[in-house]
């Protein structure tokens, strides 16, 4: 099962990549190799996806790849970003390589319901709130779209929908994966009030002495002003079954233990409808989504007997058929190749963090032996 298929060539400084769309889309790689260019180019894309893939009879066509022109590129990569960061419109007249953009779109794409991207730095969002969202109601309504505040497409429609979609009455259908959020992650309910612009705010669990106070966003911790827009957007139904979400870094700020929480509830996200795209450094939720991979090889009786050892549930199995993971390669030169990562019933491939891992364990054996050496020296002096 997949949604949509991206083919990309020298966009930005990446110059070449292939990307298939499934239920659980993961991007791996080092800092500033382009995930989020390709993040934040699929959440936009998606919001024109029916313009693009009209046929003849008005249905959407799965057949063939469309490839987009060159003024088509410029308009879709200023539209999305708001910024023509390599001269899009220039490239072939100039010596430089000419930007490629083919798509082909799956049946699937007719159900998407809404796009839902979760930008990075959500924490600093949601301090600064009430200050960017003015700006960014200014610049979505200002004829020549002029704004203090640079935002792409995909980020001023998540502070749209943070402003605009939050009813505190609505009870959203996915809601119980918000709660599992406050339970196991933020130890806490979060809430929004006030109107026609919401207040969010978060009240802890645990009893303390002046009892049950509300507090303000920017007075509560990085952890829960990072996972205040995800969990508001799933108690009150801006995400709902068949909605494409992209979420930046869900790690960010999250202790390992709280990763692996993590890793559990997007997996669950999945399999209650949704097609989600994640960026990632994290190792912790790399191996957990393995150890969920590998809970679904388990036969019914050697299965149950690990739900019951590792606390996990039904929701938590992950079909390794419905995960797709990149790898953002930087190469010598400076440009950017986009690796499909092998994915069998053992998980997906660990050569992401491997190569990291045997370094550290290198370095880590090179000091052991000079301090041993240190301390056979001191003991010979003695």
């Amino acid at each position: 099962m997949k949604l949509l298929e991206l083919e990309l060539k020298n966009f930005a400084h990446i110059e070449r990549a292939e990307v298939e769309l499934k239920p659980l889309t993961i991007f791996f790689g080092k800092n500033n190799t382009g995930k989020s260019y390709i993040a934040t180019l699929l959440a936009g894309l998606f919001k024109d996806i029916r313009r693009l893939f009209r046929s003849s009879e008005g249905q959407l066509s799965e057949q063939e790849w469309i490839e987009l022109s060159i003024p088509q590129s410029a308009e879709l990569i200023m539209d999305i970003f708001k910024f023509d960061f390599y001269d899009v419109k220039h490239r072939g007249f100039t010596g430089l390589p000419e930007l490629v953009i083919k798509l082909r779109v799956s049946q699937d794409a007719k159900r998407i319901s809404d796009v839902v991207y979760l930008p990075p730095g959500r924490s600093a969002f949601m301090k600064l709130y009430k200050l960017i969202i003015g700006e960014a109601l200014k610049r979505l309504t200002s004829e020549d779209n002029s704004s203090a505040v640079n935002l792409s497409d995909p980020t001023l429609d998540f502070l749209i929908k943070l402003a605009t979609k939050i009813d505190p009455v609505e009870q959203g259908e996915l809601r119980h994966l918000a709660e599992y959020l406050e339970i196991k992650v933020l130890g806490g309910e979060v809430i929004a009030f006030g109107e026609p612009i919401p207040d969010f705010g978060f009240i802890p669990s645990q009893r303390i002495e002046f009892g049950r106070n509300l507090l303000k966003m920017h007075v509560v911790s990085s952890l829960v002003n990072e996972l205040t827009p995800l969990v508001l957007f799933l108690k009150h139904g801006v995400i709902r079954k068949n909605s494409f979400v992209v979420i930046e870094e869900p790690e960010a700020h999250l202790h390992p233990s709280a990763q692996k929480e993590m890793a559990k509830f997007i997996v669950r996200l999945v399999k209650a409808g949704t097609w989600v795209l994640i960026t990632t450094h994290s190792n912790y939720m790399f191996y957990e989504f393995n150890n969920l991979i590998r809970l679904s090889q388990l036969d019914e009786d050697r299965r149950k007997v690990a739900m019951e050892k590792l606390g996990y549930a039904e929701e938590d199995v992950l079909n390794f058929q419905d995960v797709a993971s990149y790898l953002f390669d930087l190469s010598p030169d400076g440009f950017v190749q986009v690796k499909r990562l092998r994915l069998d019933e053992d998980g997906i491939s660990d050569e992401n963090f491997l190569q990291t891992a045997e370094s550290i364990y290198d370095e880590r054996e090179f000091l052991e032996e000079l301090l041993y050496e240190q301390k056979q020296g001191s003991s010979g002096q003695s």
